[in-house]
């Protein structure tokens, strides 16, 4: 298959004798001619035209019948009626000839009040195609020129139409009557109305659309009138790679995935085809996210393997089974030595996926693999020296808070000290005052300074974290799911550090008040800090299983739980302390008052009690309800809960070691973005794991980040007939 490249978009290097594919003079990838000045006037000049005043009465008496006219043809066309239609057209003819359209079939009049479109792109859209040729001859280049300038099909046109109907010989026909120039206008217009929106998912542009509805011929022949709209873009930046990632995650089905292959190879195999891939996969989005990166983002790593085995992979040597091939990773890892140091890496974005299950094997697929166990070797030295250090400051935090002296007892030595005219020193009352004192006094203030650094840092790093993520256009709602996926978010270990940090610091800050509040504190600082010991399991494969079931069953089976029975609860707790309330002698003392009938309740739920008396003044009914209550939540709801529990654990031991690996990448990608002043890709140039090389690629030099993987060659099974077999296209489709 050949792209043949206009004269004016290819520079050749004088001593490599390499083709560089660049955008056509006086022009740009996001080129609007759809939308400029000129083609927006010269598409209206014919509805704003002046009525000249000879006949301004005459016009008004006609203006009532010309929108009846429209009404007629546009009836005509709904119901397919082809003799009123011809009707119609003979009296629109006749009112040209007789002056009364002076735009003819673009006069406003003749336009759709709701949607703005002209009486063809009503016919298109009907796929009436012996109707759109007949308005079409009468209508000329201008009616088909015609965009729709305002209203919900802001930015249509009849190729938009007709490419969503799958009309073929019509678009050809469009493309017959128009020049170059023409064509390139249509085929870079962008449909921006909320009817577009709403019926066809914000894909804007006839290309697009076409590959919207897998209508690969309709691309041929869209690429064949004009081969540069490959590098078209939407409003949101997005070209034909972000198209095709959106298009594979939208649609969710293995249909869709082999005909975003089928286009990809289509342009991939081309003559010049890699020059053109290498432009568009440079190309960003209004986010700055390329394709490769937006695949990643949206979890879409069959598109991210496809694309890394073809435009980023190089082989090196073959031998027999095995082979060498150098991966471009210049979009995966940042770094000084080639200028995106501050910029986010794809490794980032590919630690927080939570929907790899399209492509489960992509841990075992180069360059993901070696890049996960470098980043391991690097790394897991760190995180089993801050693990212990955790451990540590927790054992010192634990016997801080167990040896501190009570309230009661600080409170008496202040009374004995004022009894007996003594000055009780602050120190001396909380025993600082010996040798082991004032050790204990060290860590009692230590301890606490590094929990609030930690807690400071911990705010930091995810609040600067969330915030390039927003920069990349993630929502905030979307940026959270991430943060807190069962298999890959660590925003439950976040929230436990901070937590942790905060709570340890304010507990010495009141104790050092004397306010008793500060136990409360230090109980929760403990029990997040302990927690937040098996974020570091998580990437050991022994116990990664634990831990991801835990999280799963947390956010998925115990909230959802949580969310039914509690109303239950609420129910028969108010009932039972009702029935209670006016029991002779006064209520039992686990029903004496709401908030400890909710306790005494909870407790039955879980079989720790029962009631102490079912003597009460409606026993009959007290035994009805506590029946009701015992068969619904402890038989019922507590049973489905645990099959609910065994059937994520079974499903989390089928992906167990997919899910293993998804965790310590997770693991390390955290750990490295809150050591301060480091990059794994700078210290893998120092270790000689990757080199950085000067080449052309987009058309001009650049230095981009290789890596060398070895890797195993699988032989590829002949297609059969079941088979989708891969698209090629021939020369004479282009110009």
């Amino acid at each position: 298959m050949d792209i043949m490249i206009p004269t004016d978009g290819i520079q050749k290097d004088s001593d490599n004798e390499i083709l560089t594919l660049c955008p056509p003079k006086g022009s740009g990838y996001n080129m609007d001619l759809g939308s400029s000045v000129e083609s927006l006037k010269m598409q209206t000049a014919f509805g704003k035209t002046k009525v000249h005043p000879s006949f301004s009465d005459e016009f008004t008496e006609k203006e009532g019948e010309i929108k009846a006219l429209h009404e007629y043809l546009s009836q005509s066309i709904a119901t397919n009626d082809t003799g009123n239609f011809e009707k119609g057209l003979a009296d629109i003819k006749k009112s040209i000839a007789n002056s009364q359209l002076f735009g003819g079939l673009l006069d406003n009049r003749l336009v759709n009040v709701k949607y703005g479109g002209t009486l063809l792109q009503e016919a298109i859209f009907h796929r009436r195609s012996d109707m759109a040729r007949q308005l079409m001859r009468l209508g000329g280049k201008e009616l088909i020129l015609k965009q729709i300038v305002k209203g919900a099909g802001e930015g249509g046109t009849v190729l938009h139409g007709a490419v969503v109907q799958s009309l073929r010989p019509i678009v050809k026909e469009i493309f017959t009557e128009l020049n170059k120039d023409e064509i390139k206008q249509l085929l870079y217009s962008k449909a921006i109305g909320a009817f577009f929106k709403r019926m066809f998912k914000s894909y804007e542009t006839p290309l697009f659309l076409a590959l919207l509805i897998r209508d690969i011929s309709m691309v041929k022949i869209l690429l064949a009138a004009h081969v540069e709209s490959l590098f078209v873009t939407d409003s949101c930046g997005q070209n034909i790679l972000h198209i095709l990632v959106k298009l594979c995650k939208t649609a969710d089905s293995e249909a869709f995935t082999q005909f975003t292959f089928d286009v990809y190879n289509m342009i991939w195999e081309a003559n010049n085809g890699e020059i053109v891939m290498q432009h568009l996969a440079s190309m960003e989005n209004n986010n700055g996210m390329t394709p490769m990166l937006y695949a990643i983002s949206e979890g879409e790593f069959q598109v991210v393997h496809r694309m890394m085995q073809t435009l980023y992979r190089h082989e090196d040597i073959t031998c027999g089974p095995s082979a060498l091939a150098t991966y471009d990773v210049t979009e995966i890892e940042t770094c000084s030595e080639v200028g995106t140091k501050n910029a986010l890496p794809g490794i980032s974005l590919f630690a927080l996926s939570y929907d790899c299950d399209r492509k489960r094997d992509i841990f075992y697929c180069q360059p993901w693999a070696l890049l996960s166990k470098l980043r391991w070797r690097r790394y897991a030295p760190r995180m089993l020296v801050l693990m212990i250090l955790q451990l540590i400051i927790m054992i010192s935090i634990t016997i801080i808070i167990v040896d501190k002296p009570t309230h009661n007892y600080i409170d008496e030595y202040y009374k004995n000290a004022s009894r007996d005219n003594l000055t009780a020193s602050f120190f001396e009352a909380r025993g600082y005052d010996t040798h082991i004192g004032k050790l204990k006094m060290v860590l009692d203030f230590l301890i606490p300074a590094i929990c609030f650094l930690s807690f400071v840092n911990e705010i930091m790093v995810t609040m600067g974290y969330n915030y390039r993520l927003m920069k990349k256009g993630l929502p905030f709602i979307e940026c959270v799911k991430r943060q807190f996926s069962p298999a890959a978010g660590i925003g439950l270990y976040c929230v436990m550090q901070t937590l942790f940090g905060f709570s340890i610091f304010i507990s010495v800050v009141l104790s050092l008040l004397s306010f008793h509040t500060a136990d409360i504190f230090s109980a929760i600082g403990l029990i997040c800090g302990f927690i937040y010991l098996t974020f570091y399991a998580r990437s050991i494969e022994y116990t990664s299983l634990f831990t991801v079931s835990i999280t799963k069953m947390l956010f998925g089976d115990i909230s959802r739980f949580l969310a039914i029975i509690s109303v239950y609860h609420l129910g028969f707790s108010t009932a039972f302390f009702v029935l209670f309330k006016n029991t002779v002698g006064g209520p039992p003392e686990d029903f004496e008052t709401y908030w400890t009938s909710m306790l005494a309740v909870y407790k039955l739920m879980l079989g720790l009690s029962d009631f102490s008396t079912m003597e009460v003044e409606f026993e009959t009914v007290l035994c009805l309800f506590y029946l009701c209550y015992t068969m619904i939540i402890t038989v019922m709801l507590f049973n489905m809960l645990i099959g609910i529990m065994a059937n994520t654990i079974n499903a989390v031991a089928e992906q167990t070691m997919y899910l293993a690996q998804l965790q310590r990448l997770s693991c390390i990608v955290a750990i490295e973005n809150r050591i301060p002043f480091e990059n794994f890709a700078s210290t893998a140039i120092k270790q000689g794991w990757m080199t950085v090389k000067t080449v052309i690629f987009a058309g001009k030099k650049q230095k981009r980040l290789f890596i060398q993987c070895e890797e195993e060659i699988n032989v590829e099974p002949k297609p059969t007939a079941k088979t989708i077999k891969p698209l090629h296209i021939t020369t004479d489709l282009f110009p």
